[in-house]
């Protein structure tokens, strides 16, 4: 019998069994709610009966790696999947007919006695929450996980078959069970949650099969557990069809008597066991910026109270963990308060748990965003009063506070402080202030005189030194549902606090800032400097030169760190140079003069302290409220890019079922069912880039389903979609956590991923060499960026052979060239399917799944090639190169913007509308 659980836990568990006894079981007060006064139905009171079929609602679950949109409720302790099932009697082992069930207690209850099942499906953001937390600490591998949807089947006080015809029994006397089953999902994983309030007894009386007694033991017990009913499938709790299954309220798979979770979406059901084993860790926020100092909650481990416990952030900081019992679990929550960081990306967290002489360290991932880039969360103003005296007006964003931490109540503010970046590279306290007050309308007010702004500017920068400090206001306060001695901070953008510094300028020496950025100017070295074209993959690449190019080019990405109002927008280049190109916009072209335009800067990714230190800093000193002339100093060394030297990327596409388009814009259909190299990573091309196809329901052709990317130094990033056409992302198997509205770019080693804000485009760049951006809107398609650099013979795949010639695109992996005039049914055999990527080179993460359920060879596409009623002239126009982002196209042929978008028809793209 399969139980997932290894045999020293199971012994472990039933020895202390009568030790946990003495905590008790799951109370009726803390099942869900349940009832029709909440919103229940109640199945009737039959024998052996079922609810109608229930349709899942704006849902499907996953159970069983089988997608499922319908249940039923059955009255014997089973929620089944296929259809109703009437079985009084479990089974014991893998039932081989249709009996798809999850079954918290399968055994012959009679509801015509007495008790109730009441269930319902529930969207109730309560019921949700409490689903989250119980499965964030039953698995430490979620992440911040968005449950859409629970259902949730009460059996309160049910009694067995015969308890009153055969054994006479009083009605006082007859053994009854409560127990819970929820289930719930989030449209990709989902879970089951069993509560046992009390279960008295396990077997019925007098029906062939049960073989019990009168004290409903005995016989056949009752089996709680999950049946795939294909034959194969089955997993139970240890001591289900034993007399066991009586003491299972008194045990538990995650050290809370009575409670027992699984996820339960995959081929392998898992068993939640606290801190079996020493996994990834949940951390939630599972992101945070540079700014840190946040507390972050670390799930899914059972620390004693005892133990002492440090968090340790990389090579950044060691930081004390705060213990807390908040009363809902046996287990403590785990809190680390993050430090500042000097980079952005991935940061281990390793949790050093000290119990006696034993050290024991788990690890958890946290992705460090770039505050700069991020929302606004305060508004700054700064009255100057008198000579001696300001009013700093602060005006938070509530709304996106409160998103943020859950909650942001104005009155628990603890204090108001200035942070200023010193030439030390690290973040220091300048000020705290401690009497403030809230002018509802207007914002918190916080009067100062000049001793503090003139410590500011004095102390960290004296006249004379050119380093005058970055500054950031900070919130310090408390956070609801975290301890108090847990503190929380919460910062202004650098931009917003400078308007604090330029008064300090402006009242101790107003000249001084431009002395400072001309001493600056005269020192600094500059960065890019000529007036040459640059390579368009060195460090100082050209801008594209009006708004539609800028946004069409997946190799630059929007950078909001540079808006400013009197411009559209801005990109800036996503590299891992340590030098980064800023483009900025207005009224469709680039903007290159001062203080409007973009420039060349040092790259965060590399150092947080250059970009603050020998970019913001200077920007500050010379362009922020300055003239032009003076900051004319900044873009003398930080220059302003036309866009005259620009070259548009040259694309690759696939779409539709599916359509592929080379890079030398041969155009065929590949109607292959499996995973496919669309680029082959070789010597010369360090980037591999794989596709899956599936068939489209019972037709002859095809669609694209995954994408998986990986360069010789990156990590594997896999992209697919869930059922509402979302994008779902994975890096080496561990799925993006993509909760935060906000938490929209990532940086990998040597791979950025950019994911448009309604989640159904997501671009993954690998810098210097080639960008995809992936669409997950109804069918998946892809389009693929590459430089200049790899035109010869560098690619090969379904891409093609990048040299400018179309008719030898059809290459095999052998070095075959098939005629360009081949039909539909020669490409698919000679051309296409040479390209199924063996098992041995799979990109691709299966979780419980593998590579054969995927790979079908045997598929009979449709040698039809579509029927399109265009002319060829239409025909020729739809299929010039095209690049696409959002909204936008360009087209480098027709050298306009086209507006408006692309739809298929037929199977062929066509263009909706053209200016040019």
């Amino acid at each position: 019998m399969k139980t997932g659980l290894k045999f020293p836990v199971i012994l472990l568990l039933l020895l202390v069994s009568d030790i946990l006894q003495a905590y008790g079981k799951v109370d009726v007060g803390n099942l869900f709610p349940f009832g029709t006064e909440n919103g229940d139905e109640k199945l009737p009171a039959f024998l052996d009966s079922n609810s109608p079929p229930i349709t899942l609602s704006q849902v499907r679950l996953p159970f069983y790696g089988y997608w499922h949109s319908s249940l039923w409720v059955n009255s014997n302790g089973g929620i089944s999947l296929l259809q109703s099932i009437q079985n009084f009697a479990p089974i014991c082992e893998s039932p081989t007919s249709n009996t798809r069930m999850i079954a918290p207690f399968w055994a012959d209850t009679d509801p015509t006695l007495d008790g109730a099942i009441f269930y319902r499906q529930s969207f109730n953001q309560t019921d949700l929450s409490k689903a989250t937390e119980e499965i964030k600490i039953a698995f430490n591998n979620v992440g911040n996980i968005e449950l859409k949807w629970a259902f949730v089947v009460t059996w309160i006080n049910v009694t067995m078959y015969g308890a009153e015809s055969l054994c006479s029994l009083n009605a006082s006397a007859w053994p009854r069970n409560t127990f819970q089953a929820i289930i719930t999902t989030d449209g990709v994983k989902s879970f089951a949650i069993f509560y046992y309030s009390n279960v008295t007894w396990t077997t019925s009386v007098g029906r062939s099969g049960s073989g019990g007694d009168c004290t409903g033991l005995g016989g056949t017990p009752a089996a709680a557990g999950f049946y795939a009913g294909d034959g194969r499938g089955f997993f139970t709790i240890p001591g289900s069809c034993a007399a066991d299954i009586l003491s299972v309220p008194d045990r538990s798979n995650v050290n809370d008597p009575g409670k027992w979770i699984f996820e339960i979406d995959s081929g392998d059901i898992q068993s939640a066991l606290c801190n079996a084993n020493a996994g990834p860790l949940t951390l939630t926020p599972s992101s945070i910026d540079m700014n840190g100092n946040v507390a972050i909650e670390v799930s899914g481990l059972c620390v004693p109270p005892q133990a002492t416990v440090t968090c340790r952030f990389g090579n950044v900081a060691d930081v004390p963990a705060v213990l807390y019992d908040d009363g809902t679990s046996s287990a403590l929550k785990v809190y680390c308060v993050a430090p500042f960081f000097d980079s952005i990306g991935q940061q281990t967290l390793e949790l050093v748990v000290q119990q006696q002489s034993l050290t024991n360290s788990f690890f958890g991932t946290l992705y460090i965003t770039d505050p700069e880039s991020g929302p606004d969360f305060m508004n700054i103003n700064v009255v100057t009063l008198n000579s001696t005296f300001v009013d700093i007006v602060i005006t938070l964003d509530t709304a996106r506070l409160s998103q943020k931490f859950k909650s942001f109540p104005n009155e628990e503010i603890q204090a108001i402080e200035i942070f200023v970046y010193g030439a030390d590279c690290t973040w220091k306290l300048g000020c705290t202030f401690l009497y403030f007050f809230n002018n509802p309308g207007e914002g918190w007010h916080v009067p100062t005189t000049l001793e503090c702004l003139d410590n500011i500017v004095d102390v960290v920068s004296p006249v004379g030194n050119p380093l005058t400090p970055m500054g950031m206001i900070s919130i310090r306060k408390y956070i609801e549902d975290i301890p108090e001695t847990v503190v929380t901070r919460v910062f202004s953008k650098m931009e917003e606090a400078a308007k604090v510094l330029i008064a300090a300028y402006e009242l101790f020496a107003p000249s001084r800032r431009a002395l400072h950025c001309e001493q600056w100017s005269k020192a600094d070295m500059g960065l890019c400097p000529g007036t040459e074209c640059k390579s368009p993959d060195g460090p100082c690449p050209p801008c594209p030169p009006t708004a539609a190019l800028a946004v069409a080019d997946s190799h630059f990405v929007s950078d909001p760190s540079n808006n400013s109002s009197g411009i559209d927008f801005c990109i800036k280049q996503d590299t891992k140079s340590c030098t980064v190109q800023h483009c900025c916009y207005k009224n469709g072209v680039i903007v290159n003069t001062p203080p409007l335009g973009g420039t060349i800067g040092h790259g965060r990714i590399c150092s947080n302290c250059d970009d603050i230190l020998l970019d913001r800093l200077p920007w500050f000193l010379c362009c922020f409220h300055q003239s032009a002339e003076v900051c004319q100093n900044y873009y003398d060394k930080r220059p302003s890019d036309s866009g005259k030297c620009y070259q548009s990327p040259t694309p690759s596409t696939g779409l539709g079922d599916p359509h592929f388009t080379t890079f030398d814009q041969f155009y065929y259909t590949f109607n292959g069912v499996g995973e496919f190299w669309i680029l082959k990573n070789t010597s010369s091309m360090p980037v591999a880039v794989q596709a899956r196809t599936e068939q489209y329901e019972q037709t002859q052709v095809a669609h694209f389903s995954a994408f998986a990317l990986q360069s010789s130094k990156s990590p594997r990033v896999q992209v697919q979609s869930d059922d509402q056409n979302k994008v779902i992302i994975y890096v080496d198997g561990q799925q993006l956590d993509l909760s935060q509205p906000d938490l929209l770019n990532f940086q990998f080693t040597d791979v950025t991923i950019n994911i448009a804000s309604d989640y159904t485009t997501v671009t993954v760049s690998f810098p210097s060499v080639l960008s995809v951006q992936i669409g997950t809107s109804f069918w998946m398609s892809y389009i693929m960026t590459i430089l200049e650099t790899y035109k010869g013979n560098y690619t090969s795949g379904l891409v093609g052979v990048f040299d400018g010639n179309p008719n030898d695109d059809l290459r095999d992996p052998q070095g075959h060239v098939i005629s360009s005039n081949s039909d539909i049914c020669t490409i698919h055999h000679d051309f296409g399917m040479k390209w199924m990527i063996a098992e041995e080179e799979s990109l691709f993460f299966y979780g419980d799944g593998n590579y054969s359920y995927y790979s079908h060879p045997e598929f009979n596409a449709s040698c039809t090639p579509p029927n399109m009623n265009v002319n060829q002239t239409v025909r020729d126009t739809v299929f010039l190169p095209i690049i696409a982002l959002g909204d936008y196209f360009f087209n480098p042929g027709l050298r306009g913007a086209i507006i408006g978008g692309w739809a298929t028809i037929g199977g062929w793209a066509i263009i909706i509308s053209i200016d040019v």
